[in-house]
């Protein structure tokens, strides 16, 4: 298990960053929502990714992310 931390550098968010065996909310005792994936990796709050819950996780894990 690998709990996020607040004021650290995010480890790489690849398609595997939705499993809670992998990695953990900071504060929280869940995994990471797709969501809060997709503001790691720069992704504006109204951007919309389309299919299940994992197809999502990988679409943000395989994008390069939108600030580069």
């Amino acid at each position: 298990y690998r709990r996020l931390e607040w004021n650290s550098v995010s480890p790489t968010v690849d398609t595997r960053f939705g499993r809670i065996d992998l990695f953990i909310h900071p504060s929280e005792d869940r995994g990471m929502t797709y969501r809060e994936a997709a503001r790691i990796q720069g992704f504006p709050d109204g951007f919309s990714f389309i299919g299940s819950k994992s197809e999502k996780f990988s679409q943000i894990g395989n994008a390069v992310p939108p600030p580069m």
